[in-house]
């Protein structure tokens, strides 16, 4: 089987674990190499991959690595043609690049191909958001969920705002309900900054 560059996510490694008709020994005696963010969720399917191999035969070889390094690894990899992961972890922006960039293959011939994914697997079970996230026509400015497959959910986060209640009521500053009010409300909160001994904003990141 021929290496493929799969913007996808090991959720095509460990789902769907009915038997059937289905030939999960197709592939015995080859390997895949999984490239993984350093995260909770990664922890949480580690422990699956010996029951995929079990399962259908297929040794999978994988490295995890932290998000600092990991978008690094992985560029430079699908810039330079190596294909050295058949699947990884991505995110729709980001996959949306690696497609424009050709570096990446569309999944719809494998979700839709019965000989390649199991009747069992219910691809319909996605939120039709989620799915539409991770498609593209590659064509600027088009819609949201027009084009082909790019990549599969796998998990999805969300970004929540917590905020110093004291701190907005001593100074009268409003809850930001959009980007626009919360980038007024930073430049609000680095007058006082000083003062009461805070940062301003603080979010996900590294320095």
């Amino acid at each position: 089987m021929k290496k493929l560059l799969l913007a996808s996510t090991i959720i095509l490694v460990v789902v769907a674990v009915a038997f059937g008709a289905f030939d999960w020994k197709r592939f015995q005696g080859q390997t895949i190499t999984v490239l993984f963010v350093k995260h909770p969720f990664t922890e949480a399917i580690l422990p699956y991959i010996s029951e995929f191999t079990e399962k259908t035969g297929i040794s999978v070889s994988f490295l995890v690595l932290p998000e600092t390094e990991y978008w690094d690894k992985l560029n430079i990899d699908l810039s330079s043609g190596q294909g050295s992961y058949d699947v990884f972890m991505t995110g729709p922006s980001i996959a949306w690049q690696h497609a424009y960039a050709g570096w990446i293959e569309p999944l719809d011939s494998y979700v839709n191909d019965p000989e390649l994914t199991s009747p069992d697997y219910d691809f319909e079970d996605f939120y039709p958001a989620f799915i539409a996230a991770n498609r593209w026509n590659l064509k600027m400015g088009s819609g949201l969920g027009e084009g082909k497959l790019w990549a599969i959910p796998v998990m999805v986060e969300t970004t929540i705002l917590a905020y110093r209640k004291d701190i907005f009521d001593k100074y009268g500053i409003k809850v930001p309900e959009t980007y626009e009010e919360w980038s007024e409300v930073a430049a609000e909160l680095m007058k006082v900054a000083d003062k009461e001994g805070i940062y301003p904003v603080i979010q996900r990141g590294a320095r």
